[in-house]
């Protein structure tokens, strides 16, 4: 399963002006731009790459994100920034004595630039857009790996640095004068530089791990 995600925004879109004034009764105006601030109501991915979740762990984010956009007739250039909070445990298993358990939390800063096309410019009820930006996510918790009667306590940390591409379609529509709602259902793909660090508790033996990084 692609790891997908539902955007859920509330906008205000607003109009500048020049003016010429050919008398100061009657000036004439043109519209420069069309620039829109919306402000995300709820963010919600369809998979989790935190430790202990396979994968199938869902989360989500409540007011956790900004959008710039910037039209121009059909297009428009976009600015996105959110943060996100994930928490994810894992319970002791007596089917697999075995496995690792304990629990993590994570802080997930993005900053993304791109673009968006409305097939229909007047109204904007649909469009696509595409966007690449900068990731960051810091992951902490405690990890137990139990080898037979021996239980091991692990200090976990990592850390996340790279490339996100996002491609998606959104709709925007009209709810009061210049304010509007929209909803995005869009795909990511990060790329990137995973830098694990594993600490044992009893003898504060410590364990760094870099790899290259990918999640989609």
């Amino acid at each position: 399963m692609k790891n997908c995600i539902l955007i859920i925004l509330v906008s205000v879109f607003s109009k500048l002006f020049c003016q010429d004034s050919l008398s100061l009764e009657n000036p004439i105006k043109h519209s420069l731009k069309h620039f829109e601030v919306g402000y995300s109501l709820i963010e919600i991915n369809s998979k989790s790459d935190l430790i202990f979740s396979n994968g199938n762990h869902v989360n989500y984010g409540i007011l956790n994100g900004v959008l710039l956009r910037y039209r121009i007739n059909s297009f428009s250039l976009r600015i996105n920034a959110s943060m996100q909070k994930q928490n994810y445990s894992k319970e002791f298993q007596k089917e697999c004595k075995n496995c690792p358990y304990g629990d993590v939390s994570a802080i997930d800063y993005k900053v993304s630039f791109g673009a968006q096309y409305s097939f229909l410019p007047k109204k904007q009820l649909f469009y696509v857009h595409l966007e690449s930006g900068y990731r960051n996510r810091d992951e902490n918790g405690t990890v137990v790996v139990t080898n037979d009667t021996i239980s091991y306590f692990n200090r976990y940390s990592r850390r996340l640095n790279g490339l996100d591409l996002i491609f998606g379609v959104g709709s925007k529509i009209k709810i009061w004068k210049n304010i509007f709602i929209s909803f995005e259902i869009s795909h990511s793909n990060f790329v990137g530089w995973s830098k694990k660090i594993d600490t044992n508790t009893k003898t504060n033996e410590m364990v760094t791990t870099r790899l290259p990084y990918n999640f989609q």
